[in-house]
């Protein structure tokens, strides 16, 4: 038996057992990207909400949990504040949070901003860019897993959100070139090791 092919084989293995653990998210930086990745999406624009504070916020198929405030008119600061305006309206919120779904998701995005300088996201551990002029952030399942709450973290200390969109249905995805090399790395070595025997 040789040696080096088994440990070969081993790290092969284990490369691609990794691999594919981390397979299961992929995420987005610009929404038309996100768009034309995700299938039977939901677009919820925002554009109903009350000038008025909040502990949260329910709407059809979601809700989020945060301190929050309704920016329609006066009393947002800024009348644009990093790309979002009040003709549009949105959401400013106060501290972390998450958002809850009746039934499993399998993508979700937004488009996100601060009202005090330069801010990123985190949604479900994930971390968006840096930006000081607002920017979109969103994140996907790769398999049949979804998720039916989004863990929502911002670096600054008021976040801005709006247009929310997330995936009813999951997509189906082709393992990338590079996880299906090392897995089949892993296998040749195994079969390669098995004949030498």
């Amino acid at each position: 038996m040789n040696i080096k092919m088994l440990k070969a084989s081993l790290v092969g293995l284990v490369l691609s057992m990794s691999s594919l653990a981390n397979a299961g998210i992929i995420t987005f930086t610009d929404r038309a990207s996100y768009e034309a990745y995700i299938t039977n999406s939901v677009l919820d624009e925002m554009l109903d909400v009350s000038q008025s504070f909040n502990t949260g916020g329910v709407r059809s198929g979601y809700s989020w949990n945060m301190s929050d405030y309704g920016c329609v008119t006066g009393g947002c600061g800024d009348q644009l504040s990093q790309g979002m305006s009040y003709d549009d309206n949105y959401i400013w919120t106060y501290n972390n949070g998450s958002f809850s779904f009746e039934s499993n998701i399998f993508a979700f995005g937004f488009d996100f901003g601060s009202y005090n300088g330069s801010t990123s996201v985190s949604l479900n551990g994930y971390q968006s860019q840096q930006t000081s002029t607002g920017g979109f952030f969103g994140i996907a399942s790769t398999d049949s897993q979804g998720f039916n709450v989004i863990d929502y973290t911002k670096s600054t200390q008021y976040g801005l959100f709006d247009k929310v969109t997330y995936a009813t249905q999951a997509k189906t995805s082709v393992p990338e070139p590079s996880t299906l090399a090392i897995f089949a790395l892993g296998i040749i070595g195994l079969a390669s090791r098995r004949f030498k025997k």
